[in-house]
């Protein structure tokens, strides 16, 4: 079954078929109808998004590219905050969001997600290939996130170090288990820095060249951190 076969079966022109599914504000509502009751009938779902991205030179979709198992997207709550903002930009914008895990496994990438993946462009969002199982003997750690700074707080209890007496420990972030934890972290805008980025790529993508941006950022002082 094919789009030409359902266009013959109902007397119309292929075009007028695929705006059924592609672009409905182009029918009248009766005739889209008709053209989806029939596909219904037949078995028929619809065009081949890869045809279509060929035809269109435009896939729909863009990905994020994840360095972590895809579950991750899910339990780092900065991660959640700015996939947000990724995903709000881009309903605005009429497109879709991938999400394609690449985790390192034994030093190697999986690439499997990447090269089967029907997208316009991708973001990368990695964390630090070497995260600390416990906290080393210094001062202070500074973690590039505050999943990871939380990390080395419950690493630092596990251990016996005193915080922060004997070790001061700050996030980056400001994600929502930062306040309830007393982690001293820098705050910045999770959801508006998704959208930014999410705006500029598809700019990008559009044959424009994206302004930088600077967005705010803020340090929030909490209990994790003393004067050494």
């Amino acid at each position: 079954m094919t789009l030409q076969t359902l266009a013959d079966r109902l007397g119309v022109s292929r075009t007028t078929a695929s705006n059924a599914f592609n672009r409905p504000d182009q029918l009248n509502p009766a005739l889209r109808e008709k053209v989806l009751a029939l596909a219904a009938e037949l078995g028929y779902g619809g065009p081949d998004p890869a045809g279509r991205a060929l035809r269109s030179g435009r896939a729909g979709s863009i990905g994020v590219l994840l360095t972590e198992q895809l579950s991750y997207a899910f339990t780092d709550p900065a991660a959640v905050a700015t996939l947000r903002g990724r995903a709000l930009e881009a309903e605005e914008l009429g497109v879709s969001l991938a999400l394609l895990p690449a985790p390192v496994i034994d030093g190697v990438t999986d690439t499997a997600a990447i090269t089967s993946a029907l997208i316009d462009g991708c973001f990368v969002y990695a964390l630090a290939a070497d995260t600390p199982a416990s906290p080393p003997r210094s001062t202070a750690v500074l973690g590039m996130s505050d999943e990871l700074a939380l990390g080395v707080v419950d690493g630092a209890a596990a251990a016996g170090v005193d915080l922060p007496r004997e070790l001061s420990v700050v996030g980056f972030d400001d994600a929502p288990p930062a306040a309830p934890r007393g982690l001293t972290t820098v705050r910045q805008p999770l959801v508006e820095k998704g959208r930014t980025a999410g705006r500029m790529l598809l700019e990008a993508i559009g044959g424009g060249a994206p302004a930088d941006v600077s967005l705010p950022t803020e340090l929030v002082v909490r209990a994790s951190t003393a004067r050494p």
